[in-house]
């Protein structure tokens, strides 16, 4: 491992005017999860490591003006215990209380999962369908908002210019008209890493049974989490019942099918996607 130099800044500013004056290649550390295994295996060489995971602006979550805005350096735990979180994205709260370990989720950060850009993340299928965005800042102090899907560019690959920075996570806060849901299928019930992901979130106009809007999102299948349109036209103007779910999943199988044709693992995928998209429907209308 080659030296590099380590800066420690105490607020968002001096994040910003470190990223203005560290030289060379730089690196973001907040929960470390993924960065310190780089850093030991000599996969990644930094001139320079920030350390952001002191930073309280950066590991906040509240409501404003109708959003949910969490703090990019907020861990997997501190996500999956707000009571905010609970009552306006449980699929995102459900989604954060099943990554890794203990010790991974109490560290790993929501802005790294979705930086870190793994096919296999399974908080982006749950930002997807609540339609979320990032906050991105640059060196200048100049923001924009990204939609999250957008920000990965492959697997462990993103957009982000260099000296960008995600600073937190916004999507509409859900009211009392809509459910949403999330599962996973891996290779083991612990520590797994998703061999297929999804999460769901719907309007449903309780008095008339019927759906009245639906966004679903895919992780683990290709290289993005995605929106199977198919899926959600399904659901769309539907009243919940078995031949509803059944309908739902063979339009996610389809999906699956469509989006890998060639892969050696759509087979495996195509059938593994009827079970996790019906323990999605059961969650989100159970005891049917």
């Amino acid at each position: 491992m080659k030296r590099f130099k380590v800066y420690s800044p105490k607020n968002l500013e001096g994040v910003l005017q470190c990223l203005r004056e560290a030289q060379g290649e730089i690196k973001l550390l907040a929960g470390g999860t993924d960065l310190v295994i780089q850093l030991r295996e000599g996969s990644v060489n930094p001139d320079a490591v920030i350390d952001i995971s002191g930073i309280s602006e950066l590991k906040s979550i509240k409501e404003e003006e109708g959003f949910v805005k969490i703090g990019a350096a907020c861990s997997f735990t501190e996500i999956a215990e707000n009571d905010l979180v609970k009552k306006y994205a449980f699929c995102l709260a459900e989604a954060a209380s099943q990554v890794g370990s203990e010790q991974i989720r109490n560290t790993g950060t929501i802005g790294g999962n979705i930086a870190n850009a793994s096919p296999a993340a399974d908080a982006l299928p749950a930002l997807v369908a609540l339609d979320s965005s990032v906050t991105v800042f640059n060196t200048t102090g100049e923001a924009r908002q990204v939609p999250v899907n957008s920000v990965s560019a492959g697997a462990g690959k993103n957009n982000l210019a260099a000296g960008e920075i995600i600073t937190e996570i916004v999507f509409p806060a859900l009211g009392n008209t809509w459910r949403s849901a999330f599962a996973k299928l891996g290779r083991r019930k612990a520590l797994a890493i998703a061999r297929i992901n999804m999460a769901a979130a719907v309007e449903y106009d309780a008095e008339e049974r019927v759906l009245t809007k639906a966004r679903v999102a895919l992780g683990a299948v290709g290289t993005v989490a995605f929106r199977p349109a198919w899926a959600e036209e399904v659901l769309i103007g539907g009243t919940p019942s078995p031949q509803l779910n059944e309908a739902f999943v063979e339009s996610l199988s389809r999906a699956v099918e469509e989006s890998i044709p060639g892969r050696a693992s759509m087979p495996y995928k195509k059938a593994a996607i009827r079970g996790v998209g019906s323990e999605v429907f059961e969650k989100l209308f159970p005891g049917l």
